[in-house]
């Protein structure tokens, strides 16, 4: 009986923190939809990215739409690197443990931290009609960090997530008017989560409060650490098409594929002496693990449109499939661990984009843009790793050519994101509440040369 029980809190534990923090990913690095990074041009930064599966300027269009090299000449290659400082800060509203008790700590400092996505691009132009090209990306990933005696530390302290994906790139001019592209995408995953373990609440509720205190053992004061290690490597595809309506205005469709990773990895227990007796029946003992987890595919519908010599408009409307992340199955190598899961219940999101480019001078481009982005979450499925909101982008930028070849681009963008409230039971039976402000800074610097 003592077996299962500890077996069944353990297993809860564990899967509340892999799986909670796997589809947490957009708590701060993360900065559009759910866990995507939207940061891959310094130059689409500095207009909210409307446009990206259109506008076809710069070798970044090999991730926004391949299609789009058609439009470029020669070889060309650019970078950028985008520098993001989020600010999270938590404010509790009456959490509890699980025997109604004030859970102890602070507000977690400032949860977010700082960091930095580099990208690449290069394509090579083979004739009139062809064109190939490569892209180096991180398109989902996460780095907050709570400080370890806050409020909501045996739900979220650690989270370290990254991705990399390597696109290679073909596209194709079927006649002045038409072009497609599509390209192959190798990514690997890589996951780091932590979380306190509160011992002495799985003392008690395992073996009753006089045995537990025998062993010195009580809630919230005999805390130690959860840590679960993963990765994996997958792949997917995505294709695009672009349409030129004439000289001043086109369209494209970009449709990026689901990846489905499967993780392997370990789970770790850091355990206080008085707590070991717990690991008599198997529980809390290092072992390795698996779990699946898909990330969603994407739609991207742009426009643009030349006013004059001066003035360029564009406007983009994006769909994520979401709902793909229902739940989260996680399984264990050690037998004792039975397993586990956890229903997330993610809605499919829109993101909304307008922008304008103005030609100020022969080597000066200057940029504005604006955007909605929907969350996929809802105050049921809120966590304190993912305690984010809608968000509203207002960006601007510009471009500066250095010379006939080379051209310097830097982009800022600034998210209001609605205040995510939080009321979230733990697998130890603590009720988090509260709200989470949060908003963020990005700056984007990027390059690119033509040989």
């Amino acid at each position: 009986m003592l077996h299962r029980r500890v077996t069944s809190l353990v297993g809860r534990a564990a899967v509340a923190g892999l799986a909670l923090g796997l589809v947490a990913l957009g708590a701060t690095e993360a900065r559009a939809s759910g866990f995507q990074i939207a940061e891959q041009s310094a130059r689409g930064l500095g207009r909210a990215f409307a446009g990206g599966a259109a506008v076809a300027t710069d070798p970044s269009t090999i991730f926004f739409n391949p299609a789009g090299m058609t439009r470029l000449e020669g070889t060309q290659i650019s970078g950028t690197l985008s520098f993001i400082f989020p600010s999270a800060e938590w404010s509790d509203r009456g959490s509890r443990d699980a025997f109604g008790t004030p859970l102890s700590g602070g507000n977690g400092a400032d949860g977010g931290s700082n960091a930095i996505v580099p990208v690449f691009y290069g394509m090579y132009t083979i004739d009139d009609q062809w064109t190939v090209g490569l892209a180096v990306n991180v398109p989902f990933g996460l780095a907050t960090d709570w400080a370890g005696g806050w409020k909501g530390r045996y739900q979220a302290l650690e989270s370290d997530i990254k991705t990399i994906n390597v696109q290679p790139s073909v596209a194709y001019k079927i006649d002045d008017q038409w072009s497609v592209g599509g390209g192959v995408d190798f990514q690997y995953m890589d996951v780091r989560l932590t979380q306190a373990v509160d011992y002495g609440t799985v003392a008690v509720a395992a073996l009753g409060p006089a045995p537990a205190a025998a062993l010195g053992l009580s809630p919230q004061a005999n805390d130690g650490r959860g840590i679960v290690e993963g990765d994996d490597t997958s792949w997917g595809f995505n294709v695009g098409a672009l349409y030129e309506l004439d000289e001043r205005t086109r369209f494209g469709v970009h449709y990026r594929s689901k990846i489905e990773h499967n993780l392997d990895g370990d789970g770790k227990f850091v355990i206080p002496e008085k707590a070991k007796p717990l690991q008599g029946s198997g529980a809390f003992v290092d072992s390795g693990i698996s779990a699946d987890i898909t990330l969603p595919e994407t739609i991207n519908l742009s426009g643009l449109h030349q006013i004059d010599d001066k003035w360029t408009v564009m406007g983009d409307i994006q769909w994520t499939r979401w709902s793909r992340v229902q739940e989260i199955v996680i399984d264990y190598d050690n037998p004792a661990q039975p397993e586990s899961s956890l229903n997330l219940k993610w809605n499919d999101t829109w993101k909304l984009a307008a922008g304008a480019d103005y030609e100020y001078s022969d080597v000066l481009t200057l940029r504005f843009g604006m955007a909605y982005d929907q969350d996929p979450t809802s105050r049921e499925t809120r966590s304190p790793r993912l305690p984010t909101h809608d968000r509203i982008w207002l960006s601007v930028g510009f471009t500066y050519q250095l010379e006939e070849n080379m051209w310097m681009d830097f982009g800022y963008t600034h998210i209001w994101v609605k205040d995510g409230k939080v009321n979230q039971t733990g697998s130890f039976g603590e009720q988090v509440v509260g709200q989470s402000s949060n908003s963020v800074d990005i700056f984007a610097i990027g390059g690119t040369l033509k040989f």
